[in-house]
């Protein structure tokens, strides 16, 4: 518990097991409750995914499994940080890119399942 405690007292680079948290969070209420009805508050909008409401389930059931998975990989980016010891600097900026090249990631593999699964008539 010490070490977890100095981890969080002495470093910058957070980033990593926070995000990774956050994400599990938003994935298991997504999954749990996904929004019924195409909206502009709640879930995953894109002009793809509001097309229509098939389309609207099938992406918000993918994008709630690539968030999971992103939430795993920054909290395992996480513990290995706990053990090696790396430039708070470095750790942030490593946190930083996998955040947004997994969210880049995400989004990408979401559209392409949907552009494949219900393909534009």
């Amino acid at each position: 518990m010490e070490t977890i405690l100095n981890y969080l007292d002495s470093r910058v680079g957070i980033i990593s097991l926070l995000v990774g948290i956050v994400l599990l969070i938003l994935s298991f209420i997504m999954y749990k409750f996904p929004p019924k009805k195409i909206n502009i508050f709640y879930g995953y909008r894109t002009p793809s995914s509001m097309q229509s409401q098939e389309t609207w389930d099938f992406a918000q059931r993918y994008s709630t499994f690539g968030m999971f998975l992103l939430g795993i990989i920054m909290l395992i980016i996480a513990s290995v940080n706990l053990f090696v010891k790396i430039n708070q600097g470095i750790s942030t900026i490593i946190g930083m890119a996998v955040m947004i090249s997994g969210l880049a990631i995400m989004i990408f593999m979401t559209e392409r399942a949907i552009k494949k699964n219900f393909p534009k008539k």
